[in-house]
């Protein structure tokens, strides 16, 4: 009996995370196409940023492909410059917790922070 409730339960969890899986890789797809619309600078900028999120979270290497992320956050915040409506400090304050988690931001990210 115990085996069979073991394996429902495996089955549902197994279903929730294909769902999961789809519905990301759609969220992905709508902020990729957001992150296009050339006449609305700001809100590109931030559909990227929502991205990269996404990225850095799902990631399944912890160093590279965070390092790799943060480098992308970087253009992204040079790219802010200007931008009427774009949360800059909260990205900012979000990065300065990453990278205490992850590792030290690199350099010339921490020195766009300033």
């Amino acid at each position: 009996m115990d085996t069979l409730a073991n394996s429902s339960v495996k089955q549902k969890l197994e279903s929730q995370k294909s769902e999961l899986s789809a519905e990301r890789r759609r969220c992905g797809r709508n902020l990729e196409r957001l992150s296009k619309q050339d006449d609305l600078p700001s809100t590109a900028l931030h559909a990227k940023t929502l991205r990269l999120h996404m990225d850095l979270v799902w990631s399944p290497n912890l160093t590279q492909s965070h390092r790799s992320i943060l480098k992308e956050f970087q253009l992204v915040i040079s790219s802010s410059t200007g931008l009427i409506g774009f949360p800059l400090q909260p990205l900012v304050e979000i990065l300065t917790e990453i990278g205490s988690l992850v590792g030290s931001l690199p350099a010339t990210m921490q020195s766009s922070t300033r």
